[in-house]
């Protein structure tokens, strides 16, 4: 028997028994016995191999706005072409061969697909400079596009809206101890990796402490630590720190919520998404978050990667926020997967846009940026789309000569290249944020 911390494929933040017989996972960690165990499964027929497998093998997603843009380039050549073409028949039918030259030579000259081809392309590239400067690292400007459209926001709890790691809360003194109580807690529990071991030394002041022999130092996972330091017993377990069997101290431990969670969760929530929470922790523990943060958020307990992916891939314009493995599938099935910092190597493959910024506010301004960004890219296309009708109206009805045209034809690609530039309102005050 043994205990052994699943948090790697189930984010459940505390230790699990495991007893003989029973399954144990590559990816996962053992705390406390050694175990003989038999290899049933390698590679990519582990747990944490399939996981990687079915990220890798996941369906790629395209910008339809991309795809609009080149459908429209790849013709307006031939449209222009055609155009002039018949404005010359037309005009050398009806007048005489230098003005249907000079026409259709103008219309050639005006009708510049710079624009059109910059719409898109100086917009994402700004952007994502920019974005990357504030800690949203975006694959590629696609992502954008399907970030604008996201409608539901899936959130796993750990590490996201909670720090990820147990933290002592209420440390009360019961009566005085016979060696400072940082000092026995450092002796007893420096080597242990049980998340309870390691929330007691980040509380204490580790250079402050000296160091001990400890006699009869035995952990047992799920029960505690003990030892003798200087002819006194010791004893944390329970919650509770023990001197020759008499308690000295008691403590409380949670994986505490991130200080701006709350807020960052009604920022999203004002933007209109529907905003769920996918967790492989326990009911109580999800019972107890939703009562700290107070906001009606439907939440989903309990769940393993599959069941995080299946519920992700029924709902449509999607958006998976985790830092796990246990994420990576959901992450890759959702529109678009975001890894949060500190996420494990195969969600990063997984995800789609990686914040370097710890919490939930990259989050807020990952949607905000790709709403107005989508908003600057259509005002591009708009003012290419524009520019080049009315040159044609203009070349149609005799008001622009091949010279005025050279003059102007650059006016089109300066005014989106300026229309990029400015961005929008709320783009500009998040750049200055």
């Amino acid at each position: 028997d043994s205990h052994v911390n699943k948090s790697l494929l189930s984010g459940e933040a505390y230790p699990s028994r495991s007893k003989v017989g029973e399954e144990v996972f590559s990816g996962t960690q053992n705390l406390e016995n050694e175990l003989l165990i038999l290899a049933q499964k390698t590679h990519s027929n582990t747990k944490l191999g399939s996981i990687l497998k079915e990220v890798e093998n996941a369906r790629r997603h395209s910008s339809d706005i991309v795809d609009l843009t080149h459908r429209i380039s790849k013709y307006f050549t031939f449209v222009v072409l055609f155009l002039s073409l018949s404005l010359f028949m037309y005009l050398f039918s009806t007048a005489d061969f230098n003005l249907a030259f000079q026409r259709a030579v103008t219309l050639l000259i005006v009708t510049c697909p710079c624009a059109l081809a910059l719409a898109i392309p100086f917009t994402f590239t700004q952007v994502l400079s920019k974005a990357a400067q504030r800690g949203m690292i975006i694959k590629s400007d696609s992502v954008i596009e399907r970030v604008s459209k996201v409608k539901t926001v899936f959130i796993d709890k750990t590490g996201t809206i909670t720090l990820g790691k147990l933290q002592i809360k209420n440390f009360e003194m019961i009566s005085p101890s016979l060696l400072p109580l940082g000092e026995v807690i450092y002796n007893l529990e420096k080597n242990s990796r049980h998340p309870v071991a390691l929330a007691l030394l980040e509380m204490i002041p580790k250079d402050e402490c000296r160091s001990h022999e400890v006699q009869g130092l035995v952990e047992i996972i799920g029960q505690g630590v003990f030892g003798t330091i200087n002819s006194i017993f010791y004893e944390i377990k329970n919650l509770s720190i023990f001197e020759n069997n008499k308690m000295v101290a008691k403590f409380s431990v949670e994986d505490s919520i991130r200080k701006d969670a709350r807020e960052n969760l009604v920022s999203i929530l004002k933007q209109k998404i529907d905003l769920r929470i996918l967790t492989g922790d326990s009911k109580k523990a999800t019972e107890d978050l939703l009562s700290k943060i107070r906001l009606p958020l439907h939440t989903q307990a309990e769940m393993d990667p599959h069941q995080k992916a299946e519920t992700v891939k029924k709902n449509h314009f999607t958006m998976m926020v985790g830092d796990g493995a246990n994420d990576a599938i959901a992450l890759r099935e959702a529109d678009v997967g975001v890894a949060v910092v500190g996420a494990m190597d195969i969600s990063l493959r997984a995800a789609d846009v990686y914040l370097t910024r710890p919490g939930l506010g990259g989050i807020v301004d990952l949607i905000l940026l790709s709403r107005e960004t989508m908003k600057v890219v259509k005002r591009n296309i708009f003012l290419s789309l524009s520019y080049n009708s009315l040159s044609v109206f203009a070349v149609f009805s005799g008001h622009i000569s091949p010279l005025v045209a050279a003059i102007i034809m650059p006016l089109s690609s300066l005014t989106v290249l300026i229309s990029s530039i400015v961005g929008t309102k709320k783009m500009r005050a998040l750049w200055k944020s």
